[in-house]
Parts: C-alpha cells; sequence; structure tokens
C-alpha cells in the first residue's frame, strides 16, 4: 500500500482504498473558509455576531450558499411532515450533500421548525373597536389630540375614543394563539430547510470551529439578545393570560439584516419605499415612524404577508397603494446565485 495512512473501506462485498486528507489539504481548506470569510462574505448578511452569546459568529444562509457555491455542493432536501393538534405541523428536513461534479456523497445536516415554537404560535392580541368590532385601533398622536382611534386604513370605522375609554384599556393586551396555524406552514419549511443547510454546510466543511448555527433565529435561547435601540418600545409580549404590566420590559426591534429582508421582499412586490411605512402599519395594526421601530416578533408577519401574493395586495389596498412600474421586480436583477434550494435539480 502506497499511503501508509490508507483506509480499507467495506461497500457492498467490494473493498475501495481511501485516502484521507493530509495535513497541508486540511490547512489549506481552513485558509480558503477564513479567506472567503474575510474578501466575500459581509458581516450582517452572511455571518454575524449575536449579543450575549459569545466571540463566534453565526453562519447565516446567504453565508452557507457562498461556501457550497464555492466548494461545489450539490444539495438535497428531503422533508418529513407531522401533523400537530389544532391544526400545527413539524416540519424536520434532512439536507443531503453531494459533489456536483462527481456526485459523490459527502455527508448531510438536519434540521427542524414547528409553527408550535413560540414566534409563529403566538401573536400580541390587538385592541377591539367597541364600535365596529375590528381589530384596528390604534394610539391617537398627540398633535391631532391623542385618544384612541379605529384606524379607517387598516378597515376600522373610523370613531375616536379618549385616552380613558375603559371599553379599550381594560382589554386583554398579552400573547395569544394565531387561530391560523397554516399562515406559518410555508415559513416553518423553509426555516427547517434553511437549518438543516447550515447544519450540513457546517459539519461537511469542518468549520464549526469558526461559525455556530440558529443563534440568530432565537437568541434568547442561548443566552443572548437582539440588539435593543434605546426608544422604549409600547408594549412587550407576556405568557398566554398574563396582563400587561405597565413599565414592562423591553421587547426588542428588529436587526439591519432583518430590515434588509423586509425591503427586498417589498420591492419585488411592487411596493416603493415611500410607502412601505404605511404598508407595514396596516399590517401590524400600528403607525411607525420608522421601519427600524418594527419588533422582532412582527418581522415574521410582515415577511409571512409579503411572501403571499394576494395578501400582499389586499393590504396593499387598505394602505392605499398603488403598483409603481418604476419599481424593478426583484425578479429581474440579474444575480449569481438566489437561491440554493432549486440550483442543482
Amino acid at each position: 500500500m502506497e499511503n501508509e495512512n490508507a483506509v480499507m473501506i467495506r461497500q457492498e462485498n467490494a473493498v475501495t482504498e481511501y485516502h484521507p486528507l493530509s495535513l497541508e489539504a486540511v490547512k489549506k481548506q481552513v485558509n480558503l473558509i477564513q479567506e472567503i470569510m474575510r474578501n466575500v462574505m459581509q458581516d450582517g448578511t452572511h455571518y454575524g455576531k449575536i449579543p450575549g452569546c459569545g466571540d463566534k459568529p453565526a453562519l447565516l444562509k446567504a453565508g452557507a450558499e457562498k461556501l457550497a457555491m464555492t466548494f461545489r455542493f450539490a444539495p438535497r432536501f428531503e422533508t418529513a411532515i407531522t401533523e400537530m393538534r389544532d391544526g400545527h405541523r413539524d416540519y424536520r428536513t434532512i439536507t443531503k450533500i453531494c459533489d456536483v461534479v462527481s456526485g459523490v456523497f459527502l455527508g448531510q445536516g438536519v434540521g427542524s421548525c414547528s409553527t408550535m415554537e413560540s414566534k409563529y404560535r403566538y401573536r400580541k392580541a390587538e385592541q377591539v373597536c367597541p364600535e365596529c368590532g375590528q381589530e384596528t385601533i390604534i394610539k391617537g398622536k398627540k398633535e391631532y389630540g391623542g385618544g384612541w382611534l379605529c384606524y379607517s386604513k387598516k378597515g376600522g370605522c373610523g370613531a375616536k375614543f379618549d385616552d380613558n375609554d375603559e371599553r379599550i384599556n381594560n382589554q386583554n393586551m398579552g400573547r395569544v394563539e394565531h387561530d391560523n396555524p397554516a399562515d406559518y406552514y410555508n415559513t416553518c419549511d423553509k426555516m427547517s430547510k434553511k437549518r438543516s443547510f447550515i447544519d450540513a454546510t457546517l459539519t461537511i466543511t469542518g468549520c464549526s470551529d469558526i461559525f455556530t448555527q440558529d443563534i440568530d433565529d432565537s437568541p434568547e435561547l442561548y443566552g443572548g439578545k437582539t440588539p435593543v435601540e434605546q426608544k422604549t418600545p409600547a408594549y412587550r409580549e407576556d405568557p398566554p393570560d398574563e396582563p400587561t404590566p405597565k413599565n414592562s420590559a423591553v421587547m426588542p426591534y428588529i436587526t439591519q439584516v432583518q430590515r434588509n429582508k423586509i425591503f427586498a421582499k417589498a420591492r419585488a412586490c411592487q411596493i416603493a419605499d415611500e410607502d412601505l411605512k404605511a404598508f407595514i402599519s396596516v399590517v401590524i395594526g400600528r403607525e411607525i415612524e420608522s421601519t427600524k421601530e418594527i419588533y422582532v416578533k412582527e418581522a415574521s408577519r410582515i415577511l409571512d404577508v409579503l411572501e403571499n401574493a394576494e395578501t400582499t395586495e389586499s393590504y396593499k389596498k387598505k394602505a392605499g397603494i398603488v403598483e409603481n412600474p418604476a419599481i424593478i421586480p426583484l425578479s429581474e436583477i440579474p444575480m449569481t446565485v438566489k437561491d440554493t434550494d432549486g440550483l442543482f435539480k
């Protein structure tokens, strides 16, 4: 045997001589990943550090795609769906990676996502108008007299109420379960695929010492926190049936990465930048002065609406937005790699 480090592997009654990577080859692969990280990847787009979760950055889907393109990975996704109570679903995906040229199997990763996760299971209870019964109550601006307003652009009746109106102030504003888990089927399906794809990429490239995974999805589960701006939001989310106390803890705003995703989806849906605030205000049920004021838990809802063409058009009409032909659809923007889900099929 020429290579003293070779290993004899038995496969289907055949013996194959397998030669492990040399020390130099391992060093070259590690150096290549680090070079890609320094010269191709961007912090906040392809990877990012999560406050409170240590110094190791989390590998994002865009970063995993860059590594897959570099090492010529061909992913295959196998998703199993488990039906749960009350219309909930659990998605478990196995991502099998093969070499795009030879077709040799390299390894696999696993990932799961369920509509029972808190970010998909619960929503903030909206205040109901005492006159029309719609969840269209917003806080009136001080320059217009304050109080409460049944927002007509959200489909409300336009009625106004005093700041101290008990019919509104006594309503429970804690967390409630979504009445239609199917709204998040597609999101959870994509999340399970993303998680398994990143897991497979980390495993096969051996770069878990450089990157971590999944912390960007739920940093609170790992002892970290999403960056919070200084402006105090109007509410926080509480467990079901627990009233929202006054002066409660701060609920985090979305990150720049999440804002960029919303901007990209909005442009693809023919929503001009100047109309985006009005559109988001209708979707989340409260007025915002800037997209920086969107809460983390609201970002998923906004992206889900933008994913559904019919729902998006409905909300655009409520917000009084007309189609802008000057907006270039995302599908018409030339891109090298847009999505690895179907790249090698």
